[in-house]
């Protein structure tokens, strides 16, 4: 079996929808979230869509109770329970974990590749730099954070040049982490008003997908549309 996907939205989806039925027939599993908080349950949200995963979601009032500490060591969320009661935080990791249990779905490359490689570097560039600008500036609203948004956004920027997606030619992991990050760089309104042309066509591209707004939905999202 190969692990990518055909590049039109078509096949992505006939895709999706085959791995449901091959692999996760009884599989249901369950995401943790806090209502109206920030976007990181909806980025897992988001994959579990886009694979048809069956999985429920739990709304955590109190993210410090000691039942929840359980799950999470540090009182945060999105946390995803496997069938097998086994429990994962963080939701880059999540995203991770996800994509390896279903290669079939093509939303990594195998191990050893370059596409593997980029996903990961995409991935944690923008948890470390483009999330912390956006962040620090939502905070401080200091030029620091500014400058680093910009400079950061540009690097993105020329990796999507001609491109639809940051990795191969359909949605992965890298996607599902970056259009998250922007959706708090937005906040500032650093996506429409100070990113370049190719990255706001991507956000706008992406955060119309439908798995989106349905992920957003079932979390209660803070950046739910309309």
């Amino acid at each position: 079996m190969g692990s990518s996907r055909p590049s039109d939205e078509f096949a992505n989806n006939t895709v999706a929808a085959w791995v449901v039925v091959a692999f996760l027939g009884g599989l249901e599993m369950k995401l943790y979230y806090r209502p109206k908080t920030s976007g990181r349950p909806m980025r897992a949200a988001w994959l579990l869509e886009e694979l048809g995963a069956d999985y429920e979601t739990v709304a955590i009032e109190d993210t410090d109770s000691n039942e929840h500490h359980e799950r999470s060591p540090l009182g945060r969320v999105p946390v995803l329970e496997f069938d097998d009661g086994t429990m994962l935080f963080d939701s880059t990791a999540i995203l991770f974990a996800l994509a390896d249990r279903y290669p079939e779905a093509g939303f990594l490359a195998p191990l050893g590749t370059r596409e593997r490689d980029l996903a990961y570097q995409w991935s944690l560039t923008a948890m470390t730099e483009l999330e912390k600008a956006a962040i620090g500036y939502l905070m401080r609203e200091d030029d620091d954070s500014h400058e680093l948004y910009r400079s950061v956004a540009a690097a993105f920027s020329g990796a999507l040049e001609g491109r639809k997606f940051l990795v191969g030619d359909s949605l992965t992991v890298a996607d599902i982490v970056t259009t998250g990050v922007l959706f708090v760089s937005e906040r500032s309104n650093f996506v429409s008003e100070e990113s370049p042309p190719a990255l706001q066509a991507y956000f706008a591209r992406l955060s119309a997908r439908p798995a989106l707004a349905r992920a957003a939905e079932r979390v209660e999202s803070v950046f739910q549309t309309a």
